[in-house]
């Protein structure tokens, strides 16, 4: 059904509660949506924050914007721009989901297990075959497995995993994107 059905459905999903619109450029959309959960997610579940006191959170936005940038990087790369300024529309979503814990804060709380590879590992993993340096989102990657891993109660593994295990080999001349090789 083309642009028609897509606005049909997007109108049942916002009715339903789920705030939707249809987008001829789903890259973008995919890319922002990644990039908003590469800032919120890992940085808020570090802190045991919700997502309206990370976004009041003065000391980190330093970090939140070093997240942003890299991850538009890696978007770049890819061939995506992403909306300028990107922070404007991480800190909007912020604002509107205040009071929410974020998903990988429940997960990691729970003792579940999360959703760290398939956000921050995704963007390292972009990151190392487009040879763009994201040492912000990996040092939150590592931080969350540290999290995971010293968490009260049964350990999701007993040793941190690395996305670099599984892009080695794709940078030239033996430098990870990621800015080193962990031992």
């Amino acid at each position: 059904g083309g642009r028609e059905a897509a606005a049909r459905w997007a109108a049942v999903m916002t009715e339903a509660g789920m705030p939707a619109v249809e987008t001829d450029d789903v890259q973008t959309a995919l890319w922002t949506k990644a990039a908003i959960n590469a800032v919120i997610n890992p940085l808020a579940t570090v802190l045991d924050l919700t997502n309206g006191e990370l976004a009041a959170s003065t000391q980190w936005r330093w970090l939140m914007e070093a997240v942003a940038h890299e991850v538009g990087a890696v978007a770049r790369a890819a061939g995506v721009a992403l909306p300028e300024p990107l922070m404007d529309v991480v800190r909007e979503t912020m604002r509107e989901t205040a009071a929410n814990r974020c998903s990988m804060l429940e997960d990691v709380s729970a003792g579940r297990p999360t959703e760290l590879d398939a956000i921050t590992g995704e963007v390292i993993r972009r990151a190392a075959e487009a040879n763009v340096a994201v040492p912000a989102n990996t040092a939150l990657y590592y931080l969350v497995q540290a999290r995971i891993r010293y968490r009260p109660g049964p350990r999701a593994s007993p040793e941190p995993s690395s996305p670099s295990d599984r892009i080695r080999g794709h940078n030239k001349g033996g430098q990870g994107a990621i800015g080193y090789e962990p031992a």
